[in-house]
């Protein structure tokens, strides 16, 4: 993700299309934060096919088997709170899943997703 920052690697943020907020429509929301290495178990979880299936079906694009872990600066954990407003995209789990759900989101132009677990 990148920001005005000239690191990317250091600074990211996340652009989600037009969400509705009870009423308003949030049009853009930038977040702000350092990038750190998961352990692997976001690439394990969207290499699951019923995970691909329903993202390809619900927002278009079929993922990349990873995930951009980040962890947010304080003004961005405040700005996150308008996501709470947003209707995210349900995801249906298989059994023994519990149950998770997508924001449509971009990396610069690139389409992603916020994953809510």
């Amino acid at each position: 993700m990148q920001s005005g920052s000239t690191n990317k690697n250091d600074r990211t943020s996340k652009n989600p299309p037009s969400q509705s907020t009870g009423g308003k429509t949030l049009k853009k929301l930038t977040l702000t934060g350092a990038v750190f290495s998961g352990c692997g178990e976001g690439r394990k979880f969207l290499e699951l096919p019923w995970v691909k299936q329903q993202i390809k079906q619900k927002l278009g694009f079929t993922p990349y088997p990873g995930t951009l872990n980040v962890t947010l600066s304080e003004e961005s954990v405040k700005r996150k709170k308008l996501l709470e407003k947003a209707h995210p995209i349900k995801v249906f789990p298989a059994d023994g899943y519990c149950n998770g759900a997508l924001i449509k989101a971009f990396i610069g132009k690139l389409e992603c997703a916020i994953v809510i677990p």
